[in-house]
């Protein structure tokens, strides 16, 4: 039988060529798009409520959006609204 190139990383041995991967999950956990259980494996971390939320906002924007439309109020008008309530609330990511 062969012996497989290991690296060891706490109490896991690990293939060398699997390393690429690892640190693949590594970003993407940090990132918060995939959660890690050892029991479970990795999951794709969805946030439901965020999500659901995003929704809503899409809906109500599009009757925001289409009212100022219809009162000839511009993109470039709308973009600057929102960065200056963004602003009011310091400034939100």
């Amino acid at each position: 039988m062969r012996e497989i190139p290991c690296r060891v990383y706490g109490s896991w041995r690990i293939p060398s060529g699997s390393i690429c991967i690892i640190t693949a999950y590594t970003v993407l956990k940090q990132e918060g798009y995939v959660k890690v259980d050892r029991r479970k494996g990795a999951v794709i971390a969805l946030d439901v409520d965020r999500m659901r939320a995003v929704d809503e906002l899409r809906k109500e924007l599009q009757v925001i959006l289409a009212k100022s439309s219809c009162k000839n109020i511009s993109r470039q008008e709308v973009h600057e609204l929102i960065d200056e309530i963004y602003e009011e609330y310091g400034g939100l990511n």
